[in-house]
């Protein structure tokens, strides 16, 4: 009999790659979901896995879900760069993760993945890559998202001076299926699909193709090093690099014209006001004053850590957009034939 994989946010889009690579491999897999949350992309694998219902915020339920447990993915987290949700990012985030290492260290589970964030590695400046050494003091922002990354990480890298093994991943934007249509970066691919994209913000990110995702986390837990960190990322690219690739797998015009930050901030403050006013903070457009930073600096990231101690693969970042591309028009060929 394999051992038993726990996969906590199996269900998003970064769990989802993961958990359906980890049973095309014939894993033992265990996720743990929230009773209101739909299984989405893994609804087809339902046979194939075994569900336990809890919430990582309730240190009992994640206990119940550790019984028998080898190895932990913690992916779980609240992923959305928007500060009205501070509150629900601490206890999940945060919270969450501690709870997740307390019950892997009570049962005596063999290693920790945790899956960070290059958040938690900080905003560099303009163009220059960071590193796992970089100095999250040295950021040139900070938000919400970031800082409790950041103190969840620390959390996670405290439990391995307590004797559980517990190994860090810092992914870049993930450029993968199951991406939120809404805001993700199937939203982008899409708006470069119809025209709607005719400008770009200035600034720039490291991306992460799932392929080498997934490579990664399964890599970090066979190879990696306990209480170290590894920067998962595949290439460093301005938004019109990437929207122009966009454009030439989609066989259309790319965008013409790079957004003035001016014109970014204005846009930004317009949609703080229409963020208060809606009454789900989750609903909030992406564009609000705190990211308009973030989207005009090139945010780059060094994985040669990866690469040399992971063997972490790099795969083109057009592959990547090719197969998210071909996700989105699935999706938008069912929605019409519904």
């Amino acid at each position: 009999m394999p051992d038993k994989i726990l996969i906590t946010g199996a269900t998003g889009c970064l769990g989802s790659n993961l958990t359906r690579r980890l049973i095309a491999e014939g894993a033992d897999v265990v996720i743990l979901k929230r009773h209101a949350d739909p299984l989405g992309p893994l609804a087809l694998l339902r046979r194939s896995l075994e569900i336990r219902f809890g919430d990582i915020r309730s240190l009992e339920s994640v206990r119940q879900a550790m019984r028998g447990v080898r190895y932990v993915y913690h992916l779980a987290g609240i992923p959305i760069p928007l500060n009205r949700l501070e509150r629900e990012m601490w206890e999940v985030n945060v919270c969450g993760t501690s709870n997740v290492c307390t019950a892997a260290l009570e049962h005596g589970a063999h290693r920790l993945v945790h899956v960070s964030s290059i958040a938690a590695i900080g905003y560099p400046p303009h163009g220059i890559p960071a590193s796992e050494s970089f100095d999250f003091a040295d950021s040139v922002t900070t938000n919400a998202y970031s800082i409790t990354k950041k103190r969840g990480e620390e959390i996670a890298l405290a439990f391995a001076r307590l004797n559980l093994d517990v190994v860090v991943v810092n992914p870049s934007a993930v450029i993968a299926q199951g991406s939120n249509l809404r805001y993700g970066w199937a939203a982008f691919v899409g708006a470069v699909k119809r025209g709607y994209l005719q400008a770009v913000p200035r600034g720039g990110s490291g991306f992460c193709a799932a392929a080498d995702l997934v490579n990664g986390l399964l890599s970090a837990m066979a190879r990696g090093q306990t209480g170290e960190r590894y920067i998962l990322n595949s290439e460093n690219l301005t938004y019109f690099e990437l929207a122009s690739v966009i454009s030439s797998v989609a066989g259309v015009r790319p965008p013409r014209l790079i957004a003035p930050h001016w014109i970014l901030k204005f846009i930004g403050k317009v949609n703080d006001l229409g963020g208060v006013l809606r009454s789900d903070p989750h609903d909030s457009p992406m564009l609000v004053s705190e990211n308009v930073d973030l989207a005009s600096r090139r945010l780059y990231y060094d994985q040669s850590k990866a690469v040399a101690h992971l063997g972490l693969t790099q795969t083109p970042i057009r592959e990547a957009v090719r197969e998210l591309y071909e996700w989105v028009e699935s999706k938008a060929a069912c929605a019409m034939a519904a």
